[in-house]
């Protein structure tokens, strides 16, 4: 326990410490009056990242392709992957009742995302292991999703309503299964791990939930790969992930132009339009493969009636709408 904290106690006061020279270093850079600021002021960026990815793996720069082998060959136990998201959620959820906010796990919404997470499963390299994947519906008007170790799925009602047909939802769900599937929000548990920092997952330890999200380019790389593929496994149009995404970028340049300015690794995602890009590239490498992968599904999302039926399977969870004042 108390390593695990010192471990977080280093990145963050190091993470601090990069600040404060990176201030430094843009007050040098727009002193010095560069002839492409633009370029320079990257180039700093990326010398930081590259510095401080030396020193811990993934602390701020893209992890190399030999530490990413390096730590998806650290093996998480099942049993230690679901007390960590338990641990998550647990925290998730008391975050909204404190907020006031409502979410479900039952409803036309969660049963047809279930529908279509079972279609996704069978394709998962660890599918077996989640035999249950729990969804989550929080009522807010933000576009999120994401899963969390152990096998759950959280969507926004924004999310549920701002995506145009089945298509475009199969890709999310198959972006967010795809994090699951690939360990990568156990990325923490890894790196302590490869440390030999012995690993706690006790009550009291609430920062844990700051790593629930993976975030890292290279992660969201595979993601929207294995997202692609599995789309035109079932035979959905990717380019409807890769539409969506284009939509995202432009509503993005509308409120909030100056992230194209950001640093790739301290935003939360890759730039969205990069991602259609790549996703439209990889649609077409695979297009002749997977001739068949048209399907759009308006009306299926629409209707909440997924492509070619499918009911929940009996006993799968359900719990009562849950709102802010009961606990």
């Amino acid at each position: 326990m108390q390593t695990i904290r010192a471990m977080w106690f280093v990145r963050r006061h190091m993470f601090g410490a990069v600040l404060c020279l990176l201030a430094l270093d843009l007050a040098r850079v727009a002193t010095a009056q560069p002839a492409d600021p633009a370029a320079a002021m990257q180039q700093m960026f990326d010398e930081f990242a590259r510095a401080s990815n030396a020193f811990m793996p993934g602390i701020l720069g893209e992890l190399t392709d030999e530490q990413v082998r390096q730590l998806e060959g650290i093996d998480i136990p099942i049993q230690d992957e679901r007390r960590f998201g338990e641990r998550v959620v647990e925290e998730y959820l008391a975050t909204l009742r404190s907020n006031g906010l409502v979410w479900t796990e039952e409803g036309r919404d969660v049963e047809y995302l279930s529908q279509l997470v079972a279609k996704i499963r069978p394709l998962m390299e660890r599918g077996k292991l989640y035999r249950e994947i729990r969804v989550i519906v929080v009522e807010s008007p933000t576009t999120d999703a994401y899963s969390v170790p152990g096998g759950t799925l959280i969507f926004s009602t924004g999310m549920v309503q701002h995506v145009a047909n089945e298509a475009a939802m199969v890709g999310v769900l198959g972006h967010e299964l795809s994090h699951l599937d690939r360990g990568h929000q156990l990325l923490p548990l890894r790196q302590a791990k490869m440390m030999r920092q012995p690993m706690s997952l006790d009550r009291g330890m609430s920062w844990i939930g700051l790593f629930a999200r993976p975030f890292r380019p290279e992660f969201e790389k595979q993601a929207d790969a294995d997202a692609t593929r599995w789309m035109m496994q079932l035979g959905y149009e990717p380019l409807a992930l890769s539409r969506l995404l284009s939509s995202w970028d432009r509503r993005q340049d509308q409120q909030v132009p100056w992230q194209k300015f950001v640093p790739s690794f301290v935003k939360s995602h890759p730039d969205p339009g990069l991602r259609s890009v790549e996703i439209a590239r990889l649609s077409e490498q695979l297009r002749q493969q997977y001739v068949d992968a048209t399907y759009i599904g308006e009306d299926n999302l629409r209707e909440r009636r997924p492509r070619d039926g499918g009911r929940r399977k009996s006993g799968q969870r359900k719990s009562e709408r849950r709102r802010a004042n009961r606990d």
